[in-house]
């Protein structure tokens, strides 16, 4: 076989590359020993093999060099000159295994051992913001977050750690983001959304005091914060209604009991002046004398506290009998919810109303309730046959107080003057908070 010094310049050149290569393939290896700081042990085979690449590398070059400069590279001239083709492939051959097998194990031991690169690349990886500093303010480890955060926060990388401290404490940040808490723990809310909670711990790592700062994500937590003191304002604003309910609600009370006593009375005297009015016109074939006192007695003992029961006042018979008196023609059309005494007393007490307005203002002598069930409603329509009303009615006392406990249980009344007069009553079911 021809001597390696005899190849042509191309094939020499391609096999001089390819020493570079695995030269450098073992340089490689050196340097990550040396940065992740692998145990001597384990970084000689390395350190050896590049030794021998380099080597080598430097044997084929001096030969070629040497033809040139045969004063000082004669002897390298002469060796190389004296190698054969196969005898150079075949250390090549050899070291090119070598540096494959080298790469590997020096690969396998960066990841299976924990050295301080490891470390930082860990640290890196963290989605926390890092930061350790010495008393003087000079960062000794910052993870790429942290760095992160400083430059968006400061507008400056993270070289004073100390002075970015102050800064954070301070509020006095740029690039739009927003300090929501200073002081020692600081909340930043950043200018894409995120928003970091900052936290600063003092250590002691070998004799020497030693600060570490924190930058932790908590933007769902702030997002749930702000959504709890939002619920917390409602919540007090209803607070304060109740508050104010449970101060005006015994004067509440007080009022509707005294307009309660005013209508029954209103009730009571209307019925007994009604009576009257026609034993005078039509004598005692129209109203008996004994039932004309009898009503009479019941409206002062009325007006002494010593009136019938509810439960009297709110009987059918009751209505019946009260509207003979006053010479109408009660008529009920549908069914009555006697069974919901709630809605019995609206039906009620818009009877006894009407009864006394029929006879009063409109001359009527009938009187007719329509009674519907209309799913959540109760809906009842009281008409009579008298004369219609001439202006729009004007809800004096009785009309009123009805409204007022209508509305107050959600239901809804209405008055129509024309063509004839209607009250419409529309009671819910379910009863109101401050209903009947």
């Amino acid at each position: 076989m021809r001597d390696f010094f005899d190849l042509p310049y191309f094939y020499s050149a391609l096999i001089i590359t390819a020493y570079n290569a695995v030269a450098a393939a073992d340089l490689y290896c050196v340097i990550v020993c040396s940065i992740y700081k692998i145990k001597k042990r384990n970084a000689f085979f390395p350190f050896v093999l590049f030794a021998a690449s380099t080597f080598s590398l430097f044997l084929l070059l001096g030969g070629h060099i040497g033809g040139c400069f045969e004063t000082f590279a004669l002897p390298i001239y002469n060796f190389v000159k004296s190698l054969s083709t196969a005898a150079v492939v075949s250390a090549l051959a050899v070291q090119a295994v070598l540096a494959c097998l080298s790469f590997r194990l020096t690969g396998s031991r960066r990841k299976r051992n924990i050295t301080p690169m490891s470390i930082k690349e860990g640290v890196d990886k963290l989605p926390t913001g890092l930061c350790c500093y010495n008393e003087k303010g000079t960062p000794k480890l910052v993870n790429n977050q942290m760095d992160s955060f400083s430059r968006i926060i400061t507008g400056e990388p993270l070289f004073d750690a100390k002075e970015f401290w102050s800064r954070i404490t301070n509020g006095d940040l740029v690039g739009g983001s927003f300090a929501v808490t200073k002081g020692e723990t600081p909340i930043i809310r950043l200018p894409d959304g995120e928003v970091r909670s900052f936290s600063r711990s003092e250590m002691t790592i070998g004799g020497k005091k030693m600060f570490e700062i924190t930058a932790a994500n908590i933007t769902e937590q702030y997002a749930l914060s702000c959504q709890i003191q939002e619920y917390n304002d409602g919540l007090a604003q209803v607070n304060n209604r109740l508050e104010y309910y449970g101060e005006t609600i015994a004067d509440i009370t007080r009022e509707r009991e005294i307009l309660a006593a005013k209508v029954s009375i209103h009730d009571k005297l209307g019925k007994a002046l009604l009576a009257s009015k026609r034993y005078i016109e039509k004598g005692e074939s129209a109203v008996d004398t004994k039932v004309l006192l009898d009503i009479w007695r019941s409206s002062v003992s009325h007006l002494r506290n010593e009136s019938a029961h509810e439960a009297d006042e709110n009987s059918l018979d009751e209505l019946y009998d009260a509207a003979a008196l006053m010479g109408i023609t009660l008529t009920v059309r549908g069914e009555l919810p006697e069974d919901d005494s709630r809605i019995m007393r609206f039906i009620m007490s818009g009877a006894r109303e009407c009864l006394t307005n029929a006879v009063h203002h409109a001359k009527a002598s009938n009187l007719e309730i329509t009674v519907n069930d209309s799913g959540e409603f109760a809906v009842i329509e009281y008409t009579n046959d008298g004369l219609p009303p001439v202006d729009k009615v004007t809800e004096g006392g009785g009309l009123s107080y009805l409204r007022r406990k209508v509305e107050n249980a959600g239901g809804v009344m209405q008055i129509l003057s024309a063509p004839r007069f209607i009250l419409r009553l529309k009671i819910p079911k379910k009863e109101a908070l401050f209903g009947d």
